[in-house]
């Protein structure tokens, strides 16, 4: 590992933010989680000349002059969000940005904001001094990745300000870990490619009801906050990740764990014994199989509460609804499990269920800092007891993977932002004319935006979802005709498929035969077009239908009627023949 300490101005240092030269790798960076008061306190010591912490870089191996943050993204976003109008400083001044060309031409061009000319500005020596300021900064020029890790864990793992459970994932890469990291950001809603521009990082960051920032997501809209399962604090402290380590090691060793903080840093310390059970675990069980099972589940919890008049988790379970229902959840998550997987039952009188799960965490047994297996299985069978005559014997296979499907249309529509060459979205198979019927196109449009998608991204999964709208004015046109009003998720919104069934005078089930039947009928090349026919699936998400076309990756160039189709962006266009064997060269 080569360093090379340097100092770097405030002004270099946004130049390289600017250009889209700062990354941040999700694989062990946490969220943008500073209050603004801890921001304001950081500009205020720029401000007095006042040292601050060391910052670490990486050099990138890709791309000249662009480097990755090891440590200190809190604080270059604390910088540039100062330079960017979010918050003012101490004295309520925010900075001038006549005396700064590179952050006129950020905002000029739509970035941000400028505030109100009645809020103070800082002087230009002010400005000057605040730009000129020196950053020690420490750059490793090789950039191994397995260093950085290690550099990361060993910053990160004594932090005061960091919770255990971000404490044990800290620097630390294994399959566990990776597990929970990724179904964490998927159920959060903050899923997105592992390396990100800093510019970028706000967007999978969320705002609390007492830090409402100018993040992408809102916490109270998050399912653990929604539900009232943990608070948004807790979440800001990576609680939901201990959750999910919980859920995934008790379905992994087929009992609850005997769960305190003891057993949960077992787990994740690479010298201990159940490191490597909990790893070996995972390998036979199959990490896909406990996602889309802890998908599944969470969906069909999500579909009880949810479908209909919405109602919180923890206000049916819990008499008081102020305290959390963390306890609770663990029991109904291992309970819906049991019934689901083991039983091939799945819940289908979700009002029976509400009703019986009304209250119930005054019979739960709970502790504060640790729950034996012996009492968790004593609330899982409570819960049971309660539900399972709500529970009605249904496919395994078709009925769990359209639960898991509500997790999944959230994430696919807030990734296809950092993404847009894997998804497409539609609001159905009609037009909303003055006279609403099927386009007669429909079908040739998906067949052949499905083969741009396979041959734009090599053995990966794009997905085509239908009851979606990617832009607002469509949304609006829908309302307008149908009275159907749009849920905002991502920059798209969804509005389900309510209005094609009633144009078409269909039920989804013939609605997805007329799909499967005429894709079928596509000139796309097989495999492709074979996979696609088997593996369209339709669920309901907030008691609205919709459908999803997968796309599986492809392992060689797919043709659309003899032309060979490629998504630029979320456009579709023909190659040529050079671009063609260019391409197929990816494959």
């Amino acid at each position: 590992m080569s360093l090379t300490p340097r100092g770097m101005s405030v002004q270099e240092a946004y130049r390289l933010y600017s250009d889209k030269k700062l990354t941040v790798n999700r694989r062990y960076q946490r969220k943008l989680v500073w209050s603004e008061n801890e921001k304001r306190h950081l500009v205020d010591s720029i401000e007095k000349e006042l040292p601050i912490p060391l910052f670490m870089l990486a050099k990138s191996k890709d791309e000249p002059d662009a480097y990755e943050i090891i440590d200190g993204m809190q604080r270059f976003n604390a910088i540039f969000s100062f330079i960017e109008h979010q918050f003012v400083d101490e004295a309520k001044r925010c900075f001038d940005l006549e005396q700064f060309v590179r952050a006129k031409l950020a905002r000029d061009s739509g970035v941000f904001e400028e505030y109100p000319k009645e809020v103070a500005r800082l002087t230009p020596e002010e400005c000057a001094r605040f730009l000129e300021y020196q950053l020690a900064v420490t750059i490793d020029t090789e950039g191994d990745e397995e260093r950085v890790n290690e550099v990361f864990g060993r910053i990160n793992s004594g932090g005061r300000q960091l919770s255990p459970q971000e404490q044990r994932q800290a620097g630390l890469v294994s399959d566990f870990s990776e597990f929970v990291r990724k179904l964490a950001f998927e159920l959060r809603g903050d899923s997105s490619p592992d390396v990100l521009l800093l510019n970028e990082m706000p967007e999978v960051s969320f705002s609390t009801p007492k830090e409402k920032q100018p993040y992408g997501i809102n916490a109270s809209d998050v399912f653990w906050c929604k539900h009232g399962i943990i608070t948004a604090n807790n979440l800001a402290r990576s609680e939901d990740e201990q959750i999910i380590s919980d859920l995934g090691i008790s379905l992994l060793n087929g009992a609850p764990l005997n769960a305190s903080r003891e057993v949960f840093d077992e787990y994740f310390d690479a010298t201990k014994g159940k490191f490597a059970e909990i790893h070996t675990a995972l390998a036979a069980y199959g990490s896909a199989r406990l996602k889309s099972e802890v998908l599944a589940t969470i969906g069909a919890i999500r579909s009880v509460f949810e479908a209909g008049e919405f109602l919180s988790f923890r206000n049916c379970v819990n008499g008081q609804p102020r305290n959390p229902a963390r306890t609770t959840f663990f029991a109904t998550f291992m309970s819906f499990h049991e019934l689901m997987f083991k039983n091939g039952m799945f819940p289908d009188d979700y009002e029976g269920i509400r009703k019986a799960l009304t209250n119930v965490q005054g019979n739960m047994i709970r502790s504060a800092h640790y729950a034996t297996t012996e009492d968790r299985e004593r609330n899982i069978a409570v819960i049971t007891g309660l539900v399972q005559k709500y529970f009605v014997k249904k496919d395994v296979a078709v009925f769990g993977s359209a639960q898991a499907l509500i997790v999944d249309l959230e994430n696919s529509l807030r990734r296809a932002r950092y993404e847009a060459s894997r998804y497409e979205f539609k609001l159905g198979l009609c037009t909303l004319s003055e006279k609403p019927e099927r386009d007669p196109d429909i079908f040739t449009k998906i067949g052949r935006t499905a083969c741009a998608i396979a041959n734009t991204n090599p053995h990966e999964d794009g997905f085509i979802y239908l009851g979606v709208a990617d832009k607002k004015s469509a949304a609006d046109r829908v309302q307008e005709m149908f009275g159907i009003i749009p849920i905002k998720i991502g920059d798209a919104f969804f509005v389900g498929l309510d209005q094609d069934l009633e144009i078409l005078g269909a039920n989804i089930e013939q609605y997805m035969k007329t799909l499967i039947s005429e894709i079928s009928k596509c000139p796309i090349s097989d495999p492709l077009r074979t996979q696609i026919t088997t593996t369209i699936d339709h669920a309901e998400y907030q008691g609205r239908p919709f459908v999803r076309v997968r796309v599986p990756g492809q392992n060689e160039l797919s043709s659309f009627a003899g032309a060979y189709p490629v998504r630029k962006n979320s456009d579709t266009v023909d190659m040529s023949a050079g671009e063609a064997l260019a391409q197929s060269k990816l494959f």
